[in-house]
């Protein structure tokens, strides 16, 4: 039974659309899918054509120049790339990006939504937060850089349900794309009795060194449960690296030991913003989401609990 049966592309018409269709064409090669669906949120319709200066002979629909310059360019970086019988939409929107992404996604059923991040731009972006927050399925970014290739995947792990997730989809890659994969564990306590961990550290002269093993050795409790979770044992999983970080920015963290084992792929898990349980593991979804690097993020997320909750939204 394939997981992914429906992907999403996001396309802007600039130049990042040529790169991010070659990279769907890969994904769509291994993942075989069994639609995928191309879409472009445009402002209103109305305001637009009133500036177009054309006479009403030559007059065009906006949204049907718009599908007419997605067509050309799928034509030429996707279609040639994939083969066999493809169901493809290509769809134009009309109002606020974040807002159309979620309600096509919800319409249409999607499983996965596959959007550009630019190389060289630091920050996420606003539209791209809003969408890696209240996606309900779950979300790739790559960049005009990334690799056409998943050999290796870094799994970070908080042990949390939606790790367990994550844990899940990074076996089904692992066959998919005969990649491995390895884990890191990073702790996410931004703070030590209400204070800023740095805060703690400089003004009452904490042992940093300590604090480290007192985080590896409660992180190392919470493997053996999850563990016993997913009905494993330690030997059948690869080593786990159990970071600590002390500036209260576990993404950096994820994104320095990532750069270092040459991954191509990030993947972690992730709800949707809607209970402050699962703020802070969103905030580190769209903080490396927001870093310069060509490794691609895989945000993984539980499509059907979170449809539950993102329909008493929309």
């Amino acid at each position: 039974m394939k997981i992914i049966k429906h992907i999403v592309v996001g396309l802007d018409l600039s130049t990042m659309d040529k790169y991010l269709l070659n990279y769907a064409a890969f994904i769509f090669r291994r993942l075989g899918p069994e639609k995928i669906s191309f879409i472009h949120v445009t402002p209103s319709f109305t305001l637009l054509e009133e500036l177009q200066e054309i006479d009403d002979d030559e007059y065009e629909p906006l949204d049907v120049l718009i599908q007419n310059e997605m067509e050309e360019i799928i034509d030429a970086e996707f279609t040639p790339h994939v083969q066999g019988d493809i169901e493809k939409n290509i769809v134009v929107l009309e109002g606020e990006t974040s807002e159309q992404f979620i309600r096509f996604s919800v319409k249409s059923d999607a499983d996965l939504i596959l959007l550009g991040k630019k190389s060289g731009l630091r920050g996420a972006g606003a539209t791209l937060k809003q969408i890696i927050s209240l996606s309900p399925c779950s979300v790739m970014l790559a960049s005009e850089l990334a690799p056409h290739s998943i050999d290796n995947i870094l799994l970070p792990m908080n042990f949390s349900k939606h790790a367990r997730l994550a844990f899940e989809r990074a076996n089904m890659l692992s066959k998919y794309f005969g990649a491995k994969y390895f884990m890191q564990y990073v702790n996410t306590e931004v703070s030590f009795n209400g204070l800023l961990q740095n805060q703690f550290f400089n003004n009452f002269n904490y042992d940093k060194s300590k604090f480290k093993e007192e985080v590896v050795k409660k992180a190392k409790e919470k493997f053996k449960s999850f563990l016993k979770k997913v009905e494993k044992t330690e030997d059948e999983l690869p080593a786990i690296k159990f970071s600590v970080n002390t500036d209260g920015d576990p993404s950096y963290t994820i994104y320095r030991y990532a750069v270092k084992q040459k991954a191509d792929l990030i993947l972690l898990g992730a709800g949707i913003r809607s209970s402050y349980s699962n703020l802070f593991l969103d905030s580190v979804s769209e903080k490396l989401a927001g870093y310069d690097m060509t490794i691609p993020i895989y945000i993984v997320k539980d499509k059907e609990r979170n449809l539950k909750k993102i329909n008493s939204i929309f």
